[in-house]
């Protein structure tokens, strides 16, 4: 058996995010890979991980990537594309719609980077921000564009 690998485990969500929960509460960093196809392209089920901190008093800017839970047991790992003085707007990268507004009271926590076959990407990067604000604006255009994407990758196989 090979001991220099990390032994991955499937841990059910709920027993995961509270565990996240309190390692941020404690002013510690969590991870933890995702799951799911909502925020494709710039995370990838499966492969890629995300690095999360306490928001903390820092505030938030559009663009962030937020760990929220907007119902008990319910967590979310969606963009803040909108902000007002109540709360936040959150959509996925890879969704056609909408989430809603929610209360900032349930940030979990916002991931300061994303690592990808082993290389960390900070999500304050300017080139990552500029990359995912001109997604932002392709947004009426997502639909057609994931589509078509996938359909050339099918066909470079």
């Amino acid at each position: 058996m090979d001991d220099s690998k990390p032994k991955i485990e499937r841990v059910e969500n709920q027993f995961l995010f509270s565990e996240i929960t309190r390692m941020l509460a404690e002013g510690r960093k969590a991870s933890f890979v995702v799951v799911g196809y909502s925020m494709y392209p710039f995370l990838v089920s499966g492969r890629d991980s995300v690095i999360i901190e306490s928001p903390g008093n820092k505030g938030y800017r559009k663009g962030d990537i937020l760990l929220f839970q907007p119902v008990p047991g319910k967590y979310i790992l969606h963009r803040a594309t909108k902000l007002t003085k109540e709360g936040f707007e959150a959509t996925g990268d890879g969704n056609f719609f909408r989430d809603g507004f929610f209360p900032y009271d349930c940030i979990v926590g916002r991931a300061v980077a994303i690592v990808r076959k082993g290389k960390t990407i900070s999500c304050s990067a300017l080139w990552y921000q500029l990359l995912y604000r001109i997604w932002g604006w392709l947004f009426p255009f997502r639909k057609h564009l994931i589509h078509t994407w996938g359909k050339i990758r099918r066909w470079n196989r």
